[in-house]
C-alpha cells in the first residue's frame, strides 16, 4: 500500500467521522428546543455511510475501500409532546412539542464518532511517520 493511500484513508476517515460528529453536535444543541407545532420541531439528523473505493493498491493491481458520507436525513421519528401550560410557544391546548432526541444514543455516537476520528488521525501520523523513517534510511544509505 501506498503512502498516498494511507494519508488517503486516513483523510477520509477523519472527513466522515467529523461529519458524524458535527451531526451529533447539532442534534445535542437542539434536543430541548421546544416548537409550537409538530411541523416546526427540529428533525434530529442521521448519517448515512456507504461503502467508497479511497486509492489502489501499490502494484498489487486491488484497492483500497473506505467509507464516505452518503447522504444526511432527517428523522422519521415523532415529536415528543408535552402538557405545558403557560408555556410562551404552547398551543391552544397547552401543548409543546419536542424534537426526539435520544441523549445517550446521541453521546455514544458522539464517543465512537470521536474515536473513530482519532483513530484516523494515528493513521495519519503512523504514515508520516514511516515514511520520515524511509526517507532517513535512503539518506542514510545514500
Amino acid at each position: 500500500m501506498s503512502f498516498q493511500s494511507v494519508y488517503g484513508l486516513a483523510g477520509q476517515g477523519m472527513f466522515v467521522h467529523g461529519v458524524r460528529l458535527n451531526t451529533v453536535a447539532s442534534n445535542l444543541a437542539h434536543a430541548q428546543v421546544p416548537a409550537a407545532s409538530a411541523e416546526a420541531v427540529y428533525k434530529p439528523k442521521e448519517v448515512v455511510l456507504a461503502p467508497a473505493r479511497a486509492a489502489s493498491l501499490a502494484g498489487g493491481g486491488g484497492s483500497v475501500f473506505g467509507v464516505k458520507v452518503a447522504r444526511i436525513v432527517d428523522s422519521e421519528q415523532p415529536a415528543v409532546v408535552q402538557h405545558q401550560p403557560g408555556h410562551p410557544v404552547s398551543d391552544d391546548q397547552d401543548r409543546v412539542f419536542y424534537p426526539p432526541v435520544d441523549l445517550v444514543s446521541q453521546m455514544a455516537g458522539m464517543i465512537s464518532a470521536s474515536r473513530a476520528f482519532d483513530t484516523a488521525v494515528s493513521l495519519f501520523s503512523t504514515g508520516r511517520h514511516m515514511q520520515g523513517r524511509l526517507l532517513d534510511l535512503i539518506n542514510v544509505r545514500g
